[in-house]
């Protein structure tokens, strides 16, 4: 690992440590703080698809998951709930690197924190970001996370349909006739 990622890891590692004490503290224990990048502490927190988190269908990893043990029953299974998930990028932070970010969370049907499931339910998302002096990337990203708040808030995408193919001209054709339709134009 480099000496740059070791120490990248340090910092979230000790935010980690803090937000579990003072979060434990002012609830009485009722959340719980998980976070990684701290050593025998680390505790992995997968975003995934589907009801359970495997290979096929993590999506990512967070950095931080402020989680509450629930009394809600999910079938006869015992639901527990993320109220917060956090994301901090150090280094700076590429528009791709946040869309992707953003979107593997959003995207996800529950979140997996050392064997544990949790469901996302109002789940709060913090992405923190280094900004660089000389950098523009940070400021591309803040104007996505924005136009990302007001989408979800406004309702501005109305749907959303995949296509797929499995050649150039299918999906070109495929592409087409959906457009067409979309527009009801068919």
């Amino acid at each position: 690992m480099s000496v740059q990622k070791e120490r990248n890891g340090q910092f979230i590692g000790e935010l980690g440590r803090r937000l579990r004490d003072e979060i434990k503290s002012k609830t009485n224990g009722r959340l719980r703080v998980h976070f990684d990048h701290a050593g025998s502490e680390s505790e992995k927190t997968i975003v995934h698809l589907g009801k359970k988190s495997s290979r096929a269908n993590a999506l990512s990893f967070v950095d931080i998951a402020v989680v509450e043990a629930g009394s809600n029953v999910i079938g006869n299974e015992e639901s527990k709930r993320v109220i917060l998930l956090c994301e901090v990028e150090e280094e700076g932070a590429r528009p791709k690197k946040i869309i992707g970010d953003l979107c593997s969370i959003l995207f996800a049907d529950g979140v997996q924190i050392s064997g544990h499931h949790y469901h996302l339910d109002n789940t709060r998302l913090i992405i923190g970001i280094r900004r660089n002096e000389k950098g523009k990337s940070e400021d591309k990203a803040e104007e996505v996370i924005t136009k990302i708040q007001n989408r979800v808030s406004a309702g501005s995408i109305s749907g959303i349909v995949g296509v797929y193919a499995t050649s150039h001209r299918e999906l070109m054709d495929a592409v087409y006739g959906e457009i067409l339709k979309s527009l009801g134009v068919d």
